[in-house]
């Protein structure tokens, strides 16, 4: 298939505007909807989608690569959801591979159980990390495991048990989204940066020396949208603008609604 060239002279989304997208998969059992979002999906991601070994990972991955087709679409018209091509950085970050001639739009996708979750910005240094909270595993000694050694000794002073869970998850998407925005994931190790919490529950984070990075560049934003989810999102940008962060239900295919949300303690220079 030949490039796709988008005949745009403006960006298609503002310059401090963060857009999330999202979807419930498990809701999406209509047979004409799956087929549809089947059909939009290239060859390699239904040949990627056929190596999952559960049913319900097969669904999900289709939902999710049909979403962000469909969603590419709506910032550049002029492209179809089926004529959109990807490839990935050395460290396996998916990125737009059409020819353009205009600004791209720059993505950014976590899912967990039964929650797909899509980041749309300018900005290229962009992260988004889902995570639901019921997901098993001892997290005390994950988090022992992989955070800085601040961050676990502020996670352990925490007296209530919910507190203590709800700090490890705020920490655990907050990694995520950090390495998954500089693109390089889980190389980055994890204790090499700290996020510290003060009284009023406002997160900073902090590098260690050898970590080339600049604690200003950098707005984080913990997300409460469900009681079964953990959300954190994060950005590389210069300037001291305000983000205008907008969050919208979607189903592929379909129409969107703008949902209401809040922020917990979000970090914004």
């Amino acid at each position: 298939m030949a490039n796709a060239v988008i005949k745009m002279n403006s960006p298609p989304i503002a310059s401090n505007q963060i857009d999330l997208w999202y979807v419930q998969d498990e809701a999406i059992v209509d047979a004409k909807v799956k087929s549809d979002c089947h059909g939009l999906l290239s060859a390699a991601e239904k040949s990627q989608m056929s190596r999952f070994y559960f049913a319900k990972d097969r669904h999900q991955y289709m939902v999710t690569r049909s979403l962000l087709r469909v969603v590419l679409s709506k910032y550049h018209k002029d492209v179809e959801p089926r004529e959109w091509q990807f490839e990935t950085n050395a460290y396996g970050r998916p990125y737009i591979a059409n020819e353009t001639q205009a600004p791209r739009v720059h993505f950014n996708i976590s899912h967990a159980k039964n929650l797909v979750m899509l980041a749309i910005a300018q900005h290229e240094y962009l992260g988004v990390d889902v995570e639901y909270l019921e997901r098993k595993g001892n997290w005390l000694d994950i988090a022992d495991t992989f955070f800085s050694p601040d961050e676990v000794e502020q996670l352990l002073a925490l007296e209530d048990l919910e507190k203590k869970k709800q700090r490890y998850f705020d920490l655990w998407t907050l990694k995520e989204a950090y390495v998954k925005a500089c693109g390089m994931g889980l190389s980055i190790p994890l204790s090499d940066f700290s996020f510290i919490f003060n009284d009023e529950d406002e997160l900073n984070i902090q590098f260690k020396t050898g970590r080339k990075d600049v604690p200003e560049k950098w707005r984080f934003w913990r997300i409460e949208l469900s009681d079964e989810h953990a959300i954190s999102l994060a950005i590389r940008r210069e300037g001291a603008e305000e983000i205008a962060i907008q969050i919208k239900a979607a189903l592929p295919l379909k129409g969107e609604t703008n949902v209401e949300y809040t922020f917990r303690g979000h970090h914004q220079q």
